[in-house]
């Protein structure tokens, strides 16, 4: 299960394993365990990001496959365009998302869909569960960042590449999973 909060409400997604579905639930408040959506997504959820996006607090979980979005968990969208997203982040007002091979794609509003980006060139079984988070440079502004099974990558936005760090770690299919950001710097598991 992965849970969110959003307007101060605490929410739930969870699984069914026999049927693959994955829905939204409510876990505070007087309603607590109310169904609000069955997502679109194919492989269950793979991330959650919650932010602001043209102004309004969204939250965005990703599958795999469609991507669901609400600013109000009684009103869900989804987005249909096959681009296999897997991973998530807010990042200088826009929302990124990589598929499972890595392209990369970015929108200032999903109704309108994703653009495409730049493409993080891995050997797809380091991509298993890349982790994007917004985290802070040396020269102190914040730059998007992709955690993979194999080490640290950074967005060179001005130039549409994806430059590797000097934070490298023997390949591990859970190397990458555990992100933080916190006081200024970042924390990346290497395995667990």
């Amino acid at each position: 299960s992965n849970m969110f909060i959003h307007n101060n409400n605490v929410y739930g997604v969870f699984q069914n394993y026999s049927t693959g579905a994955s829905t939204v639930h409510l876990l505070t408040g007087v309603n607590f365990g109310a169904s609000l959506k069955t997502l679109t997504g194919v492989s269950g959820t793979t991330d959650i990001a919650v932010g602001f996006l043209a102004g309004s607090e969204t939250v965005v979980i990703a599958g795999g496959g469609d991507v669901d979005w609400t600013t109000n968990p009684a009103s869900w969208g989804s987005n249909t365009n096959s681009t296999n997203i897997t991973a998530l982040a807010f990042h200088n007002d826009l929302l990124w998302g990589m598929s499972n091979v890595g392209q990369l794609y970015f929108t200032h509003d999903l109704a309108l869909g994703w653009t495409t980006d730049s493409v993080l060139n891995l050997n797809t079984a380091f991509m298993a569960r890349v982790k994007l988070f917004d985290g802070p440079r040396a020269d102190g502004e914040n730059a998007l960042y992709a955690a993979t099974n194999v080490g640290l990558y950074v967005l060179d936005s001005a130039n549409g590449r994806w430059l590797k760090t000097s934070l490298n770690f023997p390949q591990n299919s859970m190397g990458g999973v555990g992100v933080a950001v916190w006081r200024g710097s970042i924390y990346v598991s290497s395995g667990l």
